[in-house]
Parts: C-alpha cells; structure tokens; sequence
C-alpha cells in the first residue's frame, strides 16, 4: 500500500531534480506502487534508485531516461518488463532482482519469469543483477553485450541443459 508520505517525498524529490538538474534519484524504500509519470521528464539523469518499494510494472515513460547509467528496480514485485527499456543504450548496471522473501497473497507469483530481447539493445551494460526471480532461461541476446562482465542470477531456476 503506497503511503502519502511517501507520494509526497517521492514528487518532492522530482521537482527538486528538475529545478537543480541532479543527475542522481534516489526514490529507494518509500513504499511506491507506481512511478509518478513526472519522472519521464527527467531526461538528464544518470542514475535511479527504486528499489525496495511495491512495483508491479515499470511505465514504458522510464524509456524516455536516456542518460541514464544506473538502475536499480530490485526488491519490488515485478514480473513483466517494458520493451521502452531498449532505449536505456547508456545502461552500465541494471539491477533487477526479486525480494528474498515469501510474496504476499496478492502477489501470487512473485519476480520475473522472462526478460525481453530487447535488453541485448543495453550494449553498455557491464553488470547486471537477476537474483531471486524465476527466470528459467536468458533472451539469446544477452550474448551480444560486449561489455557484460558480470551477470548474477543465483536464486533463479535455470535450465542450464548439459553444458
């Protein structure tokens, strides 16, 4: 449940960004169930904290984030994600893992089960963070990110086949 409080700081936080052009949010632990569309004009900053809040999905206006090197979605209850996030070409590290903790009723099935080919459009990713999701196998373009040097996805029920 998102609380005032949090909705309050998070837009706070927003504008403070757009007046003094920060190119760092942080929006971590504030009980968030959605992204305030308000983010989308934020369009010069490099890195975005969102983790540890109530998402369900990602708004595919977070594609508009053009700048940004840093994301961190982790610890929220995602299971989809937007394919805008092909836009995101400046990533270096993207964190996206699932809470370590059993999902409340309402989220039955809790952390993501695929990831969209268009992350293999990252080709500045160098590390990226899947633990704790319930991903049992990877798009074929992660391969093709000349700079992933680190790829974390224990807690995930892989078929690595006979390899």
């Amino acid at each position: 449940m998102e609380s005032e409080n949090g909705r309050r700081i998070t837009h706070a936080r927003i504008d403070r960004c757009l007046r003094d052009g920060s190119t760092t949010l942080d929006l971590s632990s504030l009980g968030l169930s959605e992204i305030p569309e308000s983010l989308s004009d934020l369009t010069h900053l490099a890195r975005l904290d969102l983790r540890e809040n109530g998402l369900r999905q990602v708004p595919d206006s977070l594609g508009n984030l053009i700048a940004l090197t840093e994301l961190n979605l982790s610890e929220n209850y995602l299971s989809v994600l937007p394919d805008t996030l092909k836009n995101l070409t400046a990533l270096t590290r993207l964190n996206l893992s699932s809470p370590g903790m059993p999902a409340p009723e309402f989220f039955p099935a809790l952390g993501l089960t695929t990831l969209p080919e268009c992350l293999g459009n990252l080709t500045s990713l160098t590390d990226l963070e899947l633990w704790n999701n319930r991903l049992t196998a990877l798009p074929e373009s992660l391969g093709d990110l000349p700079d992933l040097t680190w790829i974390n996805l224990s807690g995930n029920p892989i078929d690595t086949g006979d390899r």
